[in-house]
């Protein structure tokens, strides 16, 4: 299966006000949920804008100005939707162009749709508005017709198009857009490229661990292994934000599937101002921290991490050998 998904304009646009106001949250929502997986969206009619926000939404309003001009979307959805875009580089145009060996079609008395035939081909996901209950499917049914040299039907069969519009129907393919992200992140550079979409609840410290990863050169073992710690930190932060959590524990990053040992520092070296200056970080608010908690990695490797509870964020800091202690020289 592709690397990507294909995006849907034949979902567009939508036939009302009210159900483009009503709808446009679901498709934001999974596009956000992909793009934490690191898939890729392509556009197959490369005349439409490849800035998603210029897409033309309902009655000539493009996404941008519909958010601008809508008075009935929340202010909190429409900050939301904003973010999204912003941190969204732009739609790449697919090399796909129009087959002249199949058509693909909803039924036999349509046309072709270009974005079918695309996600055919590539053996990959569609992701559609909410325009019309064609499109509000996890999986689309279609017919598959082959055409001869003289574009007559030489075979006709049916096909299976996966579909995601929301995230009910992202959760239906969810084991299988899970393996986008181990693909994706083979490379460290990614995951410091995206670590804000990947781990929302985690702030980086660039001189620390975003350097570190920047300019790898150690085993891939290492990095697969701080991935799942990653995904572990963060998940821990969101049961923080809904109080599933009270405060910081080893044993709830266990109970959330962490394998590795998580540690803190012993007293004796936290007393010890040279051993606490390896451990010294500022934060983007420029706040210093010291990063005491580690998680322990293959080939002696260490996670160092600080975490606020109050602000239900965790500051990642050195990934690094084992630093000194007043046991461990």
């Amino acid at each position: 299966m592709s690397h990507c998904v294909i995006l849907n304009h034949h979902s567009l646009p939508f036939k009302s006000e009210k159900d483009a106001t009503d709808n446009i949250g679901a498709f934001f929502d999974t596009f956000l949920q992909l793009k934490k997986v690191g898939v890729k969206f392509l556009l197959c009619d490369t005349s439409l804008s490849a800035n998603i926000s210029k897409i033309i939404l309902f009655d000539g309003l493009n996404i941008a100005h519909f958010l601008k001009e809508n008075k009935r979307i929340s202010p909190e959805t429409k900050t939301r939707i904003k973010s999204i875009l912003m941190k969204s580089p732009l739609l790449t145009h697919d090399e796909y162009s129009q087959s002249l060996e199949i058509e693909i079609k909803l039924n036999a008395s349509e046309e072709s749709l270009d974005c079918l035939v695309a996600a055919h081909i590539k053996n990959t996901f569609l992701i559609s508005f909410q325009s019309d209950p064609k499109w509000i499917k996890g999986n689309i049914s279609a017919i598959k017709l082959t055409l001869d040299q003289n574009s007559n039907i030489s075979e006709e069969s049916e096909v299976t198009i996966p579909n995601l519009h929301s995230l009910g129907s992202f959760k239906i393919h969810e084991s299988l857009l899970k393996s986008f992200e181990d693909k994706w992140l083979d490379d460290p550079k990614d995951i410091a490229a995206n670590h804000e979409i990947l781990f929302p609840n985690l702030i980086f410290i660039q001189d620390q661990i975003t350097k570190t990863l920047n300019h790898w050169s150690g085993e891939k073992c290492i990095i697969s292994d701080t991935r799942k710690c990653l995904r572990i930190l963060n998940l821990f932060c969101d049961k923080l934000k809904s109080e599933h959590y009270p405060c910081y524990k080893h044993e709830y990053l266990k109970e959330l599937g962490l394998p590795n040992k998580v540690s803190d520092e012993s007293q004796s070296t936290k007393n010890n101002t040279k051993l606490m200056q390896d451990r010294m970080a500022t934060t983007p608010e420029l706040d210093i921290i010291y990063l005491t908690l580690h998680i322990s990695l293959p080939l002696g490797y260490r996670l160092y991490f600080y975490v606020n509870v109050e602000k239900q964020v965790i500051y990642v800091g050195r990934l690094c050998r084992h630093l000194s202690t007043t046991k461990y020289k």
